[in-house]
């Protein structure tokens, strides 16, 4: 795709997403469809081997669920937040009002390709924050849908991967009670982010430094006098209960 090509998408559809009405399901799929063709006039190298009414179909899709979930009407909601330490932001899905134990999100679409070998847009992978990795080396994940969103935890997470029988298509559920304005949150397994052999780096595995503790380790022992091998033990018995919870999943 030529330069400023994103952002040029970006503003077809801000011209036309007040046509994105859930209640007028015929307009809605009209402004879709509309859209989708003049994209594809914009930008015929998203076509895909020639085949113009396969990837009309797939581009209808993706705007279909990606329009979800900036709709005001939607359960839940896209939200920019800040993340790391850099003062740097990334995506993450908000509820909109309470949500139910057990009950469907259906707005948080993915699909799965069938053909992982294939190459595809940064739209269509999960990367881990670059706080939330030790290097560079991460692979990519791919996961199309406003599903890739949703941020990662392996302990608190508060929905689950919901599959959609006979299709490469996944929805969610909510695995308990979710407040208005709580950050959905997903457990794409507990090994999914390891990189190269290395403990899970998200927020719930990450080793954050407890500032009570280490106080009361100073005032006890003096600054420098602190025993560092009952730190490092304090630190693997820390690490053995994340792991016997995430065996146990969430409360």
């Amino acid at each position: 795709m030529e330069p400023f090509g994103h952002s040029i998408i970006w503003s077809m559809f801000e011209k036309v997403k007040h046509n994105l009405n859930f209640q007028d399901p015929l307009g809605y799929i009209a402004t879709v469809k509309k859209l989708a063709t003049s994209i594809l006039l914009h930008y015929p190298s998203l076509v895909w081997e020639n085949k113009k009414k396969e990837s009309l179909e797939t581009l209808s899709w993706c705007i279909t669920a990606y329009s979800l979930v900036i709709n005001p009407a939607a359960i839940v909601h896209l939200k920019v937040k800040p993340l790391g330490h850099a003062k740097q932001k990334g995506f993450a899905i908000y509820a909109n009002k309470d949500i139910i134990q057990g009950e469907y999100i259906q707005e948080l679409l993915g699909l799965m390709p069938e053909d992982r070998a294939e190459k595809y847009t940064d739209l269509s992978t999960i990367t881990p924050h670059k706080d939330n990795r030790n290097d560079g080396s991460f692979e990519e994940k791919l996961l199309i849908g406003p599903i890739r969103f949703i941020n990662h935890r392996c302990v608190s997470y508060n929905v689950e991967f919901i599959a959609i029988r006979d299709t490469y298509a996944f929805t969610i559920m909510a695995t308990k009670n979710i407040k208005a304005k709580e950050e959905i949150l997903l457990c794409y397994g507990v090994d999914y982010f390891k990189e190269n052999g290395s403990e899970c780096l998200c927020e719930d595995c990450r080793e954050i430094p407890d500032e009570e503790e280490e106080e009361a380790e100073v005032s006890k022992k003096g600054k420098d006098q602190i025993n560092i091998e009952e730190r490092d033990k304090a630190k693997k018995d820390k690490r053995a209960k994340q792991k016997e919870k995430r065996k146990l999943g969430p409360n």
